[in-house]
């Protein structure tokens, strides 16, 4: 009872009669960022679990209010800790606060970030079996299958089993490349060939072959600034069909 008294500041009384009961998540979020603002301020740590419970409750409002209201510096280490989760949980409403609040996306977004994004995309999804049909690919559990638009209708009907027949490994540039070759045809340039060092290849065979065993020894390139940023990001989220995203990543691009 003393402890309670003496930290009689933090609390608040809900009149469930009065209030709507829609409400209620919003007063318990509002909350636990206030008390959890008096007890970092104390201890002088960073505001990052405040953050991540209104990314987790997806309050943008919230965050905007008590979080993003000038009171706190927000550094970009502090955004860029939370910045995966809110771009493969689709919340583009944190990914536009996040980026006019410090986040600078071009210092954010390595190849190897981006290459975390296409592993992340739902095993449900075609855009997954496509990555996963090209892994196998590369890592020669399959035979290199022809860039025909059939191919989009038949891997929609392969089963789990046919997809996990080989061993797992990390989604890289290499298979985004793939499949963007396939959806795309020769209306452009092999995709992120000159980041893993494939520019200088025309057949798709012998990019195949060099790829297969440079992804094994080097794979430097991870560290590196992804060349088109918001770009890279927009192409992500159409071929997710994550429309609200995809516009404010286009928005992002034509206003550089």
């Amino acid at each position: 009872a003393l402890s309670i008294y003496q930290s009689r500041d933090l609390i608040l009384i809900y009149y469930a009669e009065q209030e709507s009961p829609t409400d209620f998540d919003t007063v318990l979020l509002k909350v636990l960022v206030g008390a959890n603002k008096q007890r970092v301020s104390v201890g002088g740590s960073p505001h990052i679990e405040e953050l991540k419970l209104a990314v987790a409750w997806n309050r943008v409002d919230i965050a905007k209010s008590e979080l993003f209201n000038g009171d706190i510096q927000w550094k970009y280490k502090d955004l860029a800790e939370s910045m995966l989760d809110v771009l493969i949980n689709d919340k583009s409403q944190f990914v536009q606060l996040f980026t006019e609040n410090g986040l600078n996306i071009v210092d954010y977004l390595t190849y190897g970030r981006l290459e975390q994004l296409y592993g992340s995309v739902p095993d449900s999804t075609l855009l997954y079996q496509l990555l996963q049909r090209r892994l196998a690919v590369r890592l020669g559990t399959t035979a290199a299958v022809p860039a025909a638009a059939s191919e989009i209708k038949s891997l929609s009907k392969l089963t789990a089993e046919n997809l996990e027949s080989g061993p797992m490994a990390d989604i890289t540039l290499f298979e985004v490349s793939g499949v963007l070759d396939l959806l795309l045809g020769d209306i452009c340039q092999p995709f992120y060939y000159d980041v893993l060092g494939l520019a200088d290849i025309c057949s798709k065979r012998k990019a195949l072959k060099r790829a297969s065993k440079q992804l094994r020894e080097d794979r430097s390139y991870k560290d590196n600034r992804c060349l088109y940023p918001w770009a890279s990001l927009f192409i992500w989220a159409v071929l997710q069909n994550r429309s609200e995203m995809a516009t404010f990543f286009w928005e992002m691009v034509k206003s550089l």
